[in-house]
């Protein structure tokens, strides 16, 4: 891990990574704290007061490179020179996933059929249930939305309806590419300790074709795909992922 959070003015208090809309990225792991902090190196602006600096891990000898952002508030990231190996931000507990290239490194893509859930059986009917955990809902649902832009905008919603009906809405769904830009980012984010500002940093998504590269692997496009071409038979149409080491 070598991601730091410096936040002016702040306390050093944990929460304040949650107030100033930074939650998430320690959602699985929370951060070292170093209170009444002035970090030095690249990218801190003259004259900036000391606050509290949130670190996973430590960079390599080379210090962070810091940029300045606001959510709420102001805040910076730092992160180490030049390229950044994805392990080095990766969650602690990566969820299943396809593999893209991006800028050289392998980042791996959560497949929404995949998603951390709980099993259990009804106690009236006897059915087996299956209720995606609530931090992954919300992605769940838009995974659909996004599914079928993309096989109504291609004119091929007839192709969804019959590999995956359980994602599949009659209704026109229009989804704007800001939108496939906040899924991309979520995407990543449930892999990898980044929000959109992070992404940006890194030089990712830059390409309307990154974007979808990253809504296809979620919604697993490729294995639509082989089964429409019969390289896998329809019947086997389940995520053939893995989980990322």
């Amino acid at each position: 891990m070598c991601l730091a959070i410096f936040i002016p003015g702040s306390l050093g208090v944990r929460t304040d990574l949650e107030t100033h809309g930074l939650g998430d990225l320690a959602i699985d792991k929370m951060p070292s704290v170093q209170a009444d902090a002035l970090p030095k190196g690249e990218g801190i602006e003259p004259g900036e007061r000391p606050g509290a600096v949130f670190a996973w891990g430590s960079p390599a000898s080379g210090g962070y490179v810091w940029t300045k952002h606001k959510i709420k508030s102001t805040y910076y990231v730092g992160l180490p020179p030049g390229d950044l190996d994805p392990r080095n931000i990766q969650r602690a507990a990566p969820l299943i996933s396809y593999p893209l290239s991006f800028r050289g490194y392998q980042w791996n893509i959560p497949v929404a059929s995949s998603l951390p859930a709980v099993n259990r059986v009804d106690p009236e009917t006897g059915e087996f249930e299956r209720d995606v955990l609530p931090w992954h809902k919300v992605f769940q649902e838009k995974a659909a939305q996004v599914a079928n832009t993309i096989f109504q905008a291609i004119e091929q919603s007839d192709i969804l309806k019959e590999y995956r009906p359980d994602i599949f809405q009659e209704e026109t769904i229009t989804v704007q590419i800001g939108d496939v830009f906040e899924f991309a980012v979520h995407a990543l984010s449930l892999n990898y300790r980044v929000n959109a500002h992070i992404v940006d940093r890194l030089g990712l998504l830059r390409e309307d074709r990154d974007l979808f590269a990253v809504a296809q692997a979620v919604i697993e496009y490729p294995l639509i795909e082989a089964a429409r071409y019969g390289a896998i038979k329809k019947k086997d149409l389940t995520p053939k992922a893995f989980m990322p080491v």
